[in-house]
């Protein structure tokens, strides 16, 4: 059954999407890092929004693909020049504002663990193109084999990550990594990414390429627009919430948008980000 949750921003829109998600049968798929995912639309390609995965492998056919490109000129991304504007602004703003914090952090993480101090890692951007997301590094390098065994060691930490791709006790997370991600001052680089035009400073949650599947029909909303920094699921219980939950949100928002709007969740983010609500 859907979960009962409330937020500022719920609307009935929320409630119907997340109980057609939880309410339609889904075949288990493994999201174990060791999984060797073959994805038919390499180089760069957009996934298709009808992309489907059958024995853990997408796959989407030529027709779909051309359609999809042809369809991806003649679009931009919700919130068109205006949006892009706002972004590039607050972004440049806040990257100078923040650079002693940027340059702390980075001596900090380097000390605690010596390697890279960037976590790099493929997500899912508009009209459904890959783009290398920055983060800070909050984890012990070679982290994977410790993710591996844990994974494979307990029964219910496997199921929270196949059901959320997420623990809240991730073995992998350095102390340091513990305060990033509660602060979510891990998340900083992403500014990078939105000066790039990669993401925006509101807008859906980056996904990856095995979370398509999860999104179901709902992927053609996700692929509308430019991932955000920030968003309605993060000041909509975050963590806390269920997979459908945060699916739900990220559709209301994009079928509702409005520049209002993300003026009023960017202000509410910087509340819950002091707070630090549902981050881990």
């Amino acid at each position: 059954m859907a979960s009962n949750f409330e937020s500022p921003f719920v609307g009935s829109l929320v409630h119907a999407v997340d109980r057609s998600i939880e309410n339609v049968e889904a075949t288990p798929r493994d999201f174990s890092p060791d999984l060797n995912v073959e994805r038919t639309n390499s180089n760069n390609q957009p996934y298709s929004r009808s992309a489907v995965v059958t024995n853990g492998v997408f796959s989407v056919s030529c027709a779909e693909e051309a359609a999809f490109k042809r369809n991806e000129v003649k679009c931009s991304p919700i919130g068109g020049a205006l949006k892009r504007v706002f972004d590039t602004a607050v972004a440049f703003a806040a990257f100078a504002v923040l650079l002693p914090m940027f340059t702390m952090i980075c001596l900090a993480v380097y000390v605690e663990c010596p390697g890279s101090v960037l976590f790099r890692q493929k997500r899912i951007g508009f009209n459904g193109r890959e783009f290398i997301c920055l983060k800070f590094r909050t984890m012990a390098v070679g982290a994977e084999r410790a993710l591996r065994e844990h994974l494979a060691n307990n029964e219910d930490a496997r199921q929270e990550w196949q059901a959320t791709h997420k623990l809240k006790n991730d073995p992998r997370v350095t102390v340091l990594g513990q305060f990033l991600r509660r602060s979510s001052l891990d998340e900083l680089p992403q500014l990078f990414n939105v000066l790039a035009g990669h993401m925006s400073m509101v807008g859906p949650r980056p996904i990856v390429a095995e979370e398509i599947p999860l999104y179901r029909e709902h992927f053609d909303d996700y692929a509308k627009a430019r991932p955000g920094l920030t968003g309605l699921w993060q000041v909509s219980g975050r963590n806390t919430t269920t997979y459908s939950q945060r699916v739900a949100y990220d559709v209301e928002y994009l079928r509702n948008w409005s520049f209002f709007r993300d003026l009023r969740i960017i202000v509410d983010t910087v509340m819950h980000v002091w707070e630090g609500d549902g981050a881990y």
